[in-house]
């Protein structure tokens, strides 16, 4: 179940770095590790601070 949430990410992580770097670039797959790390931490970030959010 956790490969589907990282395939998930690296889907979309890669969707995005598309738009920045070629895909035969050598560095796409680090671009596209970072995105996903990036959109994973804005995630639980949100999931983390939800209450607070949620009162205002």
């Amino acid at each position: 179940m956790l490969s589907w949430i990282v395939r998930g990410l690296l889907a979309v992580g890669g969707f995005f770095a598309a738009w920045i770097v070629a895909r035969d670039n050598p560095n796409f797959e680090l671009v596209q590790m970072a995105i996903a790390t990036i959109i994973l931490a804005a995630v639980l970030a949100l999931v983390a601070f939800w209450p607070r959010i949620w009162r205002r």
